[in-house]
């Protein structure tokens, strides 16, 4: 767990190397974190950090100065430029405000695209230990009537809280989680047959539609760029 920054630091962790999950807001929402990518955080946040095997980390402290425009939890893509920045500036330690090296990292942070790489955790008690379940077995195979029974809950009710406090219905939910967890497993460098087995697919070509329909491009393409 990393204790809440003050109001006028924001945190920016990078995953160079492996993968980790970071919940935050705590309780709230779980973001994967894979090799390449980035979380940024605001400044006056907590959050908790779970590392995934052999995981290289770079941590910047921006303070909320420099960011104002970026007030929200968000997680992005790393391009070349922006590494190799990162790295340099992690070198030299501590840097003032106006340092050149600084200024470059803060535009190109504005300028980097967004990931979807967070999944929504819901509230409600009973949708919470469905939730937990899964998350801990990604490729658990019981059904939501099932998952309901031990739940304590009615499969509408639980249907109902997943869309009110995820934002979607638990189908969607369930897959996303199942395609983030994918992707740590090509990220930690299994192959696409393995991160279908991993999460639940019986089939390789059923993985890669899902995937796509997730992510936006096939798991080998991503894996690539």
């Amino acid at each position: 767990m990393l204790p809440p920054q003050s109001e006028e630091w924001a945190q920016l962790i990078y995953a160079t190397q492996g993968s980790l999950t970071v919940e935050c807001p705590i309780g709230e929402r779980l973001w994967y974190v894979p090799a390449r990518r980035a979380l940024w955080i605001p400044a006056g946040s907590a959050c908790g950090l779970r590392l995934r095997g052999a995981v290289r980390l770079r941590m910047l402290y921006l303070h909320a100065s420099l960011c104002q425009s970026a007030q929200k939890i968000n997680a992005i893509n790393i391009a070349p430029l922006l590494h190799e920045a990162i790295l340099e500036a992690v070198r030299r330690s501590v840097l003032p405000a106006d340092e050149p090296l600084v200024r470059l990292i803060v535009e190109l942070l504005l300028a980097s695209s967004s990931a979807p790489l967070m999944l929504p955790i819901p509230q409600d008690a009973r949708a919470l230990r469905v939730a937990k379940r899964l998350v801990h077995k990604p490729a658990n195979h019981e059904s939501l009537n099932e998952l309901a029974h031990g739940a304590g809950a009615g499969v509408r009710t639980l249907e109902r809280i997943f869309a009110k406090e995820t934002g979607m219905g638990f189908a969607a939910w369930r897959q996303r989680l199942r395609m983030l967890e994918g992707m740590r497993k090509l990220v930690d460098g299994g192959s696409v047959a393995d991160a279908a087995e991993a999460v639940g697919y019986e089939s390789v070509s059923a993985f890669v539609v899902a995937f796509k329909a997730t992510m936006g491009e096939t798991p080998g393409r991503w894996l690539r760029r």
